[in-house]
Formats: C-alpha cells, sequence, structure tokens
C-alpha cells in the first residue's frame, strides 16, 4: 500500500496524517509546530515531520478545501500534494530540465543584507567597466561582498545556502557575472557612473613604481584639474561663470585683474572681450569640496530643472552639468581610499592610502592624458596595460580557485557562468579547469583559441564543448534588433556568417535568416544551446510583422528605468498551438542530433 498523508488546510485547523503499510504512524495539528492557535496552513514544520516516514505515494486532501482553495494549493504545497519535494527531480522523469538564474549582486534593502549585514561593504557599489553595453560604464547599486569575512563565516555558507535552494527547483543554474568570483568591478560610493572603479582585489601601482618612470606629479595625476582651454572646451562663453561657481579661486586666479569673472551665479554674465583661454593662460582650476564628486554634482541644486523651463534653458544646464561630470573624470590615476569612515571632502588626504594608486581605465580617452608630453602618455599606457593584463593573472585565479570550489560544490546542479564583457584572455581555460560552462553570444566573440580574435562575430562552428550558445540574451536586443539597427554590420554578418551575396542583404531580419542563425547555433559544438522566445518566434512571418524588435529588450543594464520591465505579450498555449512553427523547430533539433532518444 506504501506511504498514504491525508492532509487538510485552508479550513480551520490544518492537519496532515500518515499512513505506511496501512496503520497511522503520524497525525498531529499544524498548531502544534507554527505556535499559531488554528493555524490553517501546513507550514514546513510539520511536513518535514512526515517525510521522516518517507515521501508519499498518494496525498488524500479533505475535499472542500481542496475546491475553495485549488490555486492557494497549487501555488503553495503543490511540491508536497502532486510531485516529489524537489520538482527538479520530478521534471527529469521527462527528460525536461530547468534553468535557473542566479544574480551576481543584492539589493542593500534585500533580506540577505539585513540578516547578514557583516558579510558586505556598504561604502562601496558594484558595477562593470566601460564595454559594449555603455561607454561610461555600469553602477548597479549593489555592495561588494566582504569575501574574507565570507570565507571565515562557514566557507561561504551564504553562497552555499543560496545553491542549494536553487537545486530544489533546477537542474542547471546561471550565474550571472561569474567573473566577479576572479574580481569585481568596485565603486567609491561618491560615483553615480561605472568608469571611476576599479577591480578588487587587484595589486595597486606604488608610488616609487610612479617615481621610478618618472611620474613624480601625482597630484596632477590624481586629482581632477582644469585649465583655460578645458573651461573653455566644455563650458564655451559661460567657462567664467562656471569657474567662479564651481571651481576654487586660488591665488592665481583672484588677484588676476583681467579675469572678468561674473560672480553673479550660473545665469547671465559676459566673459570680456577676449576669450577666456587667452585671458588666463598658465591657470588651473580644481573643483570647490562641495562639488568634488559625480553624486554631489547630480544634487546640485543650481544645475536642476524646473518643470516646464524653456528648451534652451535645459539644453544649457544638461551641457552644463555634462562638462562637470566630465571634468571629475579628468585623470589619470586613482588613489586607494582606506578609511570609509572618513567625513572630509572626497580628495582630502585622510581617505587616501598615499602609496597605493590605480590607473583609472580607459584614461587615454582624457584630456588630462592627452595633454601630458609623449613619455608621459607612453610610461602611463604602459602601466596601464601591464595593470588590467597580466599584473592580475595570478591573484584573480588564485581568488577564483579559493571562491569557486567551495560554492559550487555544494550541488549536484550543472553550472554555467555568464562571462560576457571585458574577460581577460586566461578565463576562458580558467573556466575550464573549474568546470563550469561558458556564454558565447555572436555578437560578442570571445577571446579563445580557435575563433578569429579580429572578427566582428562569435562563429558558433568554433566554439568550445564546455560552452552555452545563444543568439542573444536577457540582458541584450533580440537578434532581430541587432540585425536590423545598423546597415554595415549587417551586411558584413550576412555576408561572412551566413555567407550570402552581400548585394541581398535584406534591411529586415527574415524568417530564412532567423532559421538559419538558429540553425548554426543548434550545429555548433556548444554542450547546450539556447534561445530567446523572441528569437525562435522571429521564424513566424506573421509574430514578426505584429512585433516591435525594440520594445522586446528584457533587461536594459545601462538604464535604472528598463531593470527588467519587459514581459512577454504572447502565451505559452499559443506558441504550442502554433504547429507549423513548433513542428520545423522540432525538425531543426533532430536534425542538429541534440535530440535525445527515448
Amino acid at each position: 500500500m506504501g506511504v498514504v498523508w491525508g492532509a487538510s488546510a485552508h479550513f480551520h485547523d490544518a492537519g496532515l496524517s500518515v499512513i505506511k503499510d496501512g496503520e497511522v504512524v503520524f497525525g498531529a495539528h499544524a498548531e502544534r509546530y507554527s505556535g499559531v492557535k488554528h493555524d490553517k496552513l501546513l507550514n514546513q514544520e510539520i511536513i518535514d515531520e512526515a517525510l521522516t516516514w518517507g515521501r508519499p505515494d498518494v496525498v488524500a486532501w479533505y475535499e472542500k478545501p481542496w475546491k475553495k482553495n485549488i490555486r492557494k494549493l497549487w501555488t503553495g504545497e503543490w511540491r508536497y500534494s502532486k510531485f516529489d519535494p524537489h520538482p527538479s527531480k520530478y521534471l527529469k522523469q521527462f527528460g525536461i530540465a530547468l534553468k535557473g538564474d542566479l544574480p551576481i549582486g543584492v539589493d542593500k534593502r534585500s533580506v540577505d543584507v539585513w540578516r547578514k549585514p557583516e558579510l558586505f561593504r556598504f561604502y562601496t557599489n558594484t558595477g562593470a567597466p566601460p564595454d559594449a553595453f555603455d561607454k561610461n560604464g555600469q553602477n548597479w547599486k549593489f555592495p561588494t561582498y566582504d569575501w574574507e569575512q565570507m570565507k571565515r563565516d562557514g566557507n561561504y555558507s551564504w553562497w552555499r545556502s543560496r545553491l542549494r535552494s536553487m537545486e530544489k527547483y533546477f537542474s542547471l543554474v546561471r550565474v550571472d557575472h561569474i567573473l566577479g568570483f576572479f574580481r569585481i568591478w568596485e565603486l567609491p560610493a561618491h560615483c553615480e557612473s561605472g568608469i571611476m572603479g576599479r577591480f578588487r582585489p587587484s595589486v595597486p601601482i606604488s608610488r616609487q613604481e610612479l617615481e621610478a618612470v618618472g611620474l613624480w606629479d601625482i597630484d596632477r595625476l590624481t586629482i581632477p584639474r582644469a585649465d583655460a582651454s578645458d573651461l573653455e572646451f566644455f563650458f564655451g562663453a559661460r567657462a567664467a561663470e562656471v569657474a567662479a561657481r564651481f571651481f576654487d579661486e586660488n591665488e592665481l586666479f583672484s588677484n588676476s585683474s583681467d579675469s572678468n569673472v561674473n560672480r553673479a551665479g550660473i545665469i547671465g554674465g559676459g566673459g570680456g572681450d577676449l576669450s577666456f583661454t587667452k585671458r588666463l593662460q598658465n591657470k588651473y582650476w580644481t573643483f570647490k569640496p562641495e562639488y568634488s564628486t559625480e553624486v554631489q554634482i547630480l544634487k546640485c541644486e543650481q544645475l536642476k530643472i524646473r518643470e516646464g523651463s524653456p528648451d534652451w534653458l535645459v539644453a544649457e544646464t544638461n551641457e552644463i552639468k555634462n562638462g562637470l561630470l566630465e571634468l571629475t573624470r579628468n585623470v589619470c590615476l586613482l588613489r586607494s581610499a582606506y578609511d570609509p569612515s572618513a567625513t572630509e571632502g572626497v580628495h582630502s588626504v585622510a581617505m587616501f592610502d598615499k602609496d597605493a594608486f590605480y590607473p583609472r581605465f580607459d584614461m587615454e580617452r582624457t584630456r588630462l592624458f592627452q595633454k601630458l608630453e609623449c613619455w608621459q602618455r607612453s610610461a602611463l599606457s604602459r602601466i596601464s596595460h601591464e595593470h588590467y593584463t597580466t599584473r592580475q593573472r595570478f591573484l584573480w585565479t588564485q581568488n577564483a580557485h579559493t571562491t569557486i570550489p567551495a560554492i559550487t560544490n555544494s550541488t549536484n546542479m550543472l553550472v554555467c557562468g555568464e562571462d560576457l564583457g571585458l574577460v581577460p584572455d586566461f578565463v576562458p581555460g580558467e573556466m575550464q579547469n573549474l568546470g563550469i560552462l561558458g556564454l558565447r553570444i555572436q555578437r560578442m566573440p570571445a577571446p579563445e583559441q580557435g575563433e578569429n580574435n579580429n572578427s566582428e562575430f562569435g562563429i558558433p562552428s568554433r566554439y568550445p564543448y564546455d560552452t552555452v550558445c545563444s543568439p542573444s540574451c536577457h540582458d541584450t536586443t533580440t537578434f532581430r534588433a541587432w540585425f536590423e539597427e545598423d546597415e554595415n554590420r549587417r551586411k558584413k554578418y550576412y555576408s561572412q556568417i551566413l555567407g550570402q551575396d552581400i548585394s541581398t542583404t535584406p534591411k529586415r531580419c527574415t524568417t530564412e535568416t532567423m532559421r538559419a542563425v538558429i540553425k548554426q547555433h543548434l550545429e555548433s559544438p556548444s554542450a547546450l544551446a539556447i534561445f530567446a522566445l523572441a528569437d525562435v518566434l522571429a521564424m513566424d512571418t506573421n509574430y514578426i510583422n505584429e512585433r516591435d524588435p525594440k520594445e522586446e529588450t528584457i533587461n536594459d543594464p545601462t538604464n535604472s528605468r528598463h531593470y527588467w520591465r519587459f514581459r512577454f505579450r504572447t502565451n505559452l498555449e499559443d506558441m504550442k498551438k502554433n504547429e507549423q512553427l513548433t513542428g520545423e523547430l522540432k525538425k531543426m533539433v533532430f536534425e542538429s542530433g541534440r535530440n535525445v532518444p527515448k
């Protein structure tokens, strides 16, 4: 007869009994475990107690609450009443594997942070350096992890518990931004964009190293400053006004008789007959303490736009704001903050380790770098290149081999890693050593052996086996939107990757094009080929005509107003009824050799 559960819930007193081989071996009310009088819910404690007698072969529900509360039961206790306690195990019987997604970061207001605040660094934010998504990098506003404390706290028990919980529902898991286990892009709390961060952990550049190559003027390289040409470049005729409002007036500036600075504020006033640059050569300005960071500038009352302001005022104010933001980033080296509790200005000596520096990412874009002498630019470029490539190789590899195995060994799930963006050349090999599948998105070719490093596109036929391939992902536009947005790129892809006559390149992503793309990915050596629903449906002419591909981006990581806002407008029932599409897809899967024989 096996094990039979008799259950009642959502109706006065919830209760559970167990009959094993014809004998009642257990029976209790939920309130005995929860302490809640007349508890209507079957709590986890009573269910766990019942499971000690074995997994139920049959569950008999009291009829009345079943009919009244079928929705509650289906979304609440379904896994105990109808299926195996682990849904992932149940689905495996049918050859189905669910893939979960594990974010790299958690919100500062989340329950994780509330329960374990000692595991997080609240005076920093997590983000990403400049890449194909955003030229100024990204600031996700998540606190960074205190990995040392996490190791002391039960050998990364917080991470291991996350994966064990997911294992109940999923057979494989995608770890978002797996590079965060090698190193994470860390931003000071006063930064708004992602460009002024640094990798943590990383070995800094010492003062002695800089002086050894002749770079002794550290303040000039680390403290944002502007000369007259900078101010005029960003602010034009309003350079003098901006200088008076937002920058310190040192002795040279204030004693100058020909400065003609308007001290009335940002609006109004002239700059004299001569240009600002000509009148104030050989002088420079530094930010006032109250305007020295990105956050301070964005909060500045003088730069806020009232609703209904004229277009010229909006444009002028935004120009000033953007110019100030650019000048806060006008440095080549970043100082290493060591005192998170310091309340002095961001450029105060009290906040910094005087002998530790980090090259600003993409420093070559700054006006400061362009104004340096040739030998200085050369020295800084060598230091920056070495810092971001070979200098951290051992440290980042060691960090990954310390954290990742301790976490992944706690689960039997197959682990996939999102390794897009700025990927060091040694990472693909290390992920292989760690037994983690990498992600290959065709528009973002990976720097690995077997692919053409000079190619603008990945080549699915050359992907390694231990990868997951896809034409797009949730952080990118759909393939159809990407294909249609750039004519030159579209022609290159059509001729180089699909092998078609470039003169016949369509302006839109046709169903034939989408079929060819999906076929390429299915036939790739990658262990898994995964497709966004929008990419699959793009093989249907009716779908293409009904949907604007620009509206189908699931998540835009560069736009805080578009975090996970997209909702799919086609339900699975209708997709299942589309026998032509489903039949075609089944045939493509079968012909690719990815089908599993019954």
